[in-house]
């Protein structure tokens, strides 16, 4: 925004002062302290043995310019993955090396998001990729809506094809407040989108001792403190599901930490859960995502499925009968099916 022609109105000297304040006070006119105007971008990426996909996923990064700084947070990495992030770093202005002994996914987010300096952020992890030709309308969306964050749909990439990951009953450009769509919730592709630095400074990020649904703690995190958000119906994020490297495609009861991470909801989010009326919608998506694990072929041998079950139960049993109830008579016949086995055993 330019300085008012105020000419007419003092003279010369006068002019040049009260312009000089005008300027700071529109750069200090801000939610969160950064300028309204400022759309810079810091992308986090999260690398654990990634050499093979490394360079597809930031090599479009680093040409785009609205990506102000690409950060780099290798974990664990025993392929050469971290050799790779430091070259990077020394040789694309951008790109910063984020050094610390994190190890996982959350803390490898939380790590670059502390030292993101732009007034937007978003993460990318090293086996997934993005279009980059989306960020400056998302950001655009943001700010022309005043929003806490914009997020867009996403892609699953399939051994057998992509799929088309969008969430229930989000009007594409229309801002909302999570509240008056609770099936927004249930799109928990956390990294399609970007978020408002300081927005991320005041809420709960990924819980770090969480492999397995550290994002679906973030997503209630995000969603429950946000006032405003928008969703674009475009297809910006990458979800590769093909690799032995993602976590989600792992066999076992690693899956247990799925609901390690709604139990960790409930403990730092559950007065906002209740405040906002969304006991049965976080019930019903926790029932969900139990149900999906216990039936998806090849993700639980039968005496892991035991032990599934009756770590379930204990939850369960700590639920009201009519919310059973109310979940059961609502629920599709696989969540249904996962009540009956879960409360009557045998």
């Amino acid at each position: 925004m330019g300085a008012i022609n105020i000419h007419c109105f003092c003279g010369k000297r006068e002019e040049v002062w009260i312009q000089a304040i005008f300027l700071l006070e529109v750069a200090d006119v801000s939610k969160g302290g950064e300028s309204i105007a400022d759309s810079s971008i810091s992308i986090v990426v999260p690398v654990h043995d990634n050499a093979e996909t490394l360079a597809r996923a930031i090599a479009p990064l680093t040409e785009c310019e609205a990506v102000t700084e690409l950060l780099l947070v290798p974990n664990g990495c025993t392929d050469g993955s971290d050799a790779m992030c430091r070259e990077i770093a020394s040789s694309v202005v951008k790109a910063k090396l984020v050094s610390s002994n994190v190890a996982g996914p959350s803390a490898a987010r939380n790590a670059g998001i502390a030292q993101a300096a732009s007034a937007y952020v978003t993460w990318l992890d090293a086996d997934d990729w993005i279009d980059p030709g989306l960020l400056d309308v998302l950001v655009d969306a943001a700010q022309r809506h005043d929003c806490d964050f914009a997020r867009a749909d996403g892609i699953r990439v399939l051994p057998a094809g992509r799929e088309r990951w969008s969430p229930v009953r989000a009007t594409s450009g229309k801002p909302f407040a999570p509240g008056e769509n609770k099936r927004y919730f249930n799109y928990i592709l956390t990294g399609a989108g970007i978020y408002r630095r300081s927005f991320l400074d005041r809420i709960p990020l990924f819980p770090e001792d969480i492999l397995l649904g550290e994002d679906r703690f973030f997503l209630w995190s995000s969603l429950l403190h946000a006032e405003r958000i928008v969703h674009l119906r475009n297809c910006f994020y990458f979800y590769d599901l093909r690799g032995s490297n993602n976590l989600t495609s792992r066999s076992g009861l690693v899956h247990l930490d799925v609901m390690r991470s709604y139990e960790r909801i409930w403990e730092e989010l559950g007065d906002l859960i209740m405040r906002k009326k969304m006991l049965i919608q976080f019930r019903d998506q926790f029932i969900g995502a139990m149900a999906i694990s216990y039936f998806r072929p090849g993700r639980l041998a039968e005496d892991e499925k035991k032990v599934w079950l009756d770590e379930c139960r204990r939850y369960l049993t700590e639920m009201p009968r009519h919310d059973l109830e109310r979940l059961f008579e609502s629920g599709s016949a696989s969540k249904r099916e996962f009540l009956s086995r879960a409360l009557c055993p045998g």
